[in-house]
């Protein structure tokens, strides 16, 4: 049976949505690493905004995230994988406060609610001043 055509199933040549798969198409290791260093990096980025804003959502890209990870990590083989993810894990936390960083990783629910205030004061502070 054929898939009805829509917009996003149909060939297109420059305009197709960021993740669809692309029939044929086999990648190479170094691609695939590149790629797990990717979703890695979707999938932190909503725990870590619920981290530092106490706000949620995002679980849709977060659960893509998880799914797409899990498919090449097969295909990738444990080592690299775990560097991979580790290299995603320095990338994304570049500029950002080691100890915040810390907290997100391995703090205690305490520590995490503490960041969590204190983003909230800063975010009132800034609001009250562009009144």
């Amino acid at each position: 049976m054929a898939r009805e055509e829509n917009e996003f199933n149909r060939p297109t040549d420059d305009d197709s949505p960021p993740h669809d798969l692309v029939p044929g198409f086999v990648a190479t290791r170094e691609e695939l690493f590149e790629l797990v260093k990717h979703w890695e990096k979707v999938r932190i980025w909503y725990p870590w905004v619920y981290f530092t804003y106490g706000q949620s959502g995002g679980w849709h890209s977060e659960h893509a995230a998880i799914c797409r990870i899990s498919s090449i990590r097969k295909f990738l083989g444990e080592k690299f994988f775990e560097k991979a993810i580790q290299e995603a894990h320095v990338e994304f936390q570049e500029g950002l406060d080691p100890e915040d960083w810390r907290i997100f990783m391995e703090g205690s629910e305490e520590e995490r609610q503490a960041i969590v205030e204190r983003n909230r004061s800063e975010m009132e502070r800034l609001g009250k001043g562009s009144e």
